[in-house]
């Protein structure tokens, strides 16, 4: 019996002399069977040590491992949260080298950060305007016409706030006269656009304000898309809306035919602070929303405007309208950037 004992130590270790000869002598052929069976199984099983190296696929049946510790090296099983889904639920947590190959079959970009295709780069599948009035003067590369009206308004190229980084800056000074008004347009009162819904579009202005309106000299800046260039608000149009009297923070407004919807975002516009601020909409509707890059990211306002837009033609602009105070205030622009992308090709 002490020889049958030893065997099924034997057996539990793996070992291949399940049956000890001195036991081999009184088993049935059954119970030899038997413990032959234990021995390959104990053989071929996985030990929690690692000691056993599988020499097949392991098909799971539909369960899954649970437990794993986190791979870190060639060979290594990942878990789920190191790997980038197809739902797009995982967010990468470093850069992706992706040697000499490249991602195929991207939608179009549509808002910053967003990836291009590398027709975004074909004339056909785009609307674009970039100025940045990096000649020295005010008409910049597309032949802006200015609109002033009173005593001390103008437009002119300065070096205010200018680095190697802002090497174009035009200002909009309203004068010393309450009423009085400065604004760029693309076209004067020729309009050019209308609003669709094909396409996203994107339009980013660069702007400073050096002294906020306050009551005191109280006045309003917009930029974006409208057509009117006279004293007041926009009749048509989707724009940028900086007026720190009544609101510190930054806003939207969409205007047909001058009935209006304005909401205003979260970022509180600072004073003498460069801010880069982004009206946006996607294909597929005309819905209209804002950003502002804070803290090195785009920060969405939380702004969805869809009503009041549009179907007037509109031109691309800045303006500042005072209203109160005799006391010179100015708006800074260093540069807009106005795209429409097309799913499909114009032509």
């Amino acid at each position: 019996m002490a020889d049958v004992a030893h065997s099924t130590t034997n057996i539990t270790g793996g070992h291949s002399n399940a049956v000890a000869a001195g036991a081999a002598g009184f088993m049935s052929g059954t119970d030899k069977s038997n413990l032959d069976g234990l021995n390959t199984g104990a053989t071929q099983a996985l030990r929690k040590d690692g000691s056993v190296t599988p020499t097949a696929d392991l098909p799971m049946g539909g369960f899954k491992q649970t437990g794993l510790g986190a791979g870190s090296g060639a060979g290594h099983s990942v878990r789920y949260e190191q790997v980038g889904l197809l739902s797009g639920a995982n967010t990468w947590a470093a850069d992706q080298p992706m040697g000499t190959h490249k991602f195929t079959d991207l939608s179009q970009g549509v808002s910053g950060g967003d990836s291009m295709r590398i027709d975004d780069n074909s004339g056909q599948y785009k609307i674009e305007v970039f100025e940045d009035w990096d000649n020295g003067g005010i008409t910049g590369t597309r032949a802006w016409v200015q609109v002033v009206n009173g005593t001390g308004a103008a437009v002119t190229a300065v070096t205010t706030s200018t680095s190697d980084k802002n090497v174009g800056v035009i200002q909009l000074a309203r004068g010393t006269v309450a009423g009085n008004r400065a604004g760029q347009f693309l076209g004067a009162t020729v309009t050019t656009w209308t609003i669709g819904s094909n396409g996203n579009t994107r339009e980013l202005w660069l702007f400073q304000i050096p002294t906020l309106s306050d009551g005191t000299n109280t006045f309003r800046c917009v930029l974006g898309r409208g057509d009117t260039s006279a004293a007041g608000d926009q009749v048509n149009g989707v724009y940028i809306v900086v007026d720190t009297t009544v609101t510190t923070k930054i806003q939207l407004s969409s205007a047909n035919a001058s009935t209006r919807t304005l909401v205003a975002g979260t970022f509180d516009v600072p004073g003498a602070t460069w801010v880069l601020a982004a009206i946006k909409k996607s294909d597929g509707g005309t819905t209209h929303g804002l950003e502002v890059w804070t803290g090195g990211t785009w920060v969405d306002q939380g702004i969805s405007i869809s009503t009041n837009i549009p179907t007037a033609t509109l031109d691309i602009l800045c303006k500042l309208d005072g209203s109160v105070g005799t006391t010179s205030r100015t708006m800074l622009v260093d540069f807009v950037h106005h795209r429409t992308t097309f799913p499909t090709g114009r032509a």
